[in-house]
């Protein structure tokens, strides 16, 4: 069965080249240069600010 539709080959590109654009967000990412650190998850800073 073969699917050859434009607006699915679109879908199917933009998808694929917009995920890079999102590669430096999410866990692990590294706070930008003079950005304020709310929460690190460390467990130090949960213990010195969440309230359990």
């Amino acid at each position: 069965m073969q699917f050859h539709h434009p607006l699915f080959t679109a879908l199917a590109l933009a998808t694929s080249l917009t995920g890079s654009a999102f590669a430096g967000t999410g866990v692990g990412a590294k706070p930008l240069d003079g950005a304020e650190v709310i929460l690190d998850g460390t467990r130090a800073m949960l213990d010195e600010k969440w309230i359990y």
